[in-house]
């Protein structure tokens, strides 16, 4: 029943049922309780997998870095400014983002480094 909710189409219920396997062999749910605990923990695993998956093939069709190099440049393509690029809304949405998710770093980094 619950990979029926949690699986895409075009994912492995097999995949899914495995580590649902794994968690329930690892953490023994005693009782209803526990058992639907460990259900909802292997579906954020899984969601979240997914949302990964996601993340890296968008920001891998969005970034304009002929030669990546050793990944620096494609990463640092993410702060590029939108209004120079040619990407696809998609793919503008994705680097505000990425930009959003870091700028707190960079910033509390400065202030470390000042």
């Amino acid at each position: 029943m619950l990979a029926r909710i949690v699986v895409l189409e075009n994912e492995s219920p097999d995949g899914f049922a495995e580590v649902l396997t794994d968690h329930l062999e690892r953490f023994q749910p005693a009782d209803g309780v526990e058992f639907g605990i460990t259900e909802e923990m292997v579906a954020a695993w899984w969601r979240m997998r997914r949302a990964w998956s996601i993340e890296t093939r968008l920001r891998t069709e969005c970034f304009d870095v002929p030669e990546p190099g050793d990944g620096t440049s494609l990463l640092a393509a993410t702060f590029k400014n939108d209004a120079d690029s040619t990407a696809s809304p998609r793919c503008t949405a994705t680097k505000r983002a990425f930009r959003a998710s870091a700028d707190p770093i960079v910033h509390n980094r400065a202030e470390v480094q000042s």
